[in-house]
């Protein structure tokens, strides 16, 4: 399995670096969606929404994928982000994208308050540093 999710993954690769969504969504179909990890499924609602010809993918496929990677790894902030614009620009759904955007917020906040300590740290070092 991970020799083909690995050649499924360069496939996928070439084709969206190409811009060939459509080409894209044809593998995805292929894909049972459940099978996939979160960068996938990412990558599988993008294409879904950038493709001429979507391959009989639907934008409630492409909704579902990002719901499904929040599901599968929660910890995942673009999920989040990509989920909150997939709600305001395609549903307009601004209460779901609320939720959604929050959500990555929430889950991001721990990491940037970690950040915004270890910046001052090195800020600090560097004054004392330089003051000596």
């Amino acid at each position: 399995m991970a020799t083909s999710l690995a050649t499924l993954v360069r496939n996928i690769d070439a084709l969206v670096h190409r811009q060939d969504f459509d080409g894209a969504c044809k593998l995805f179909r292929a894909m049972d969606a459940s099978t996939l990890p979160a960068s996938l499924l990412m990558e599988r609602s993008r294409a879904i929404q950038l493709a001429h010809d979507p391959a009989g993918l639907t934008l409630d496929d492409a909704r579902s994928s990002l719901v499904l990677a929040t599901v599968l790894e929660p910890g995942c902030l673009q999920a989040w982000v990509d989920l909150g614009h997939f709600y305001v620009s395609v549903d307009n759904n601004v209460g779901k994208a609320l939720k959604a955007f929050g959500e990555a917020r929430s889950r991001a906040e721990p990491l940037m308050n970690d950040l915004a300590a270890g910046e001052a740290k090195a800020m600090q070092e560097l004054r004392r540093s330089t003051s000596e």
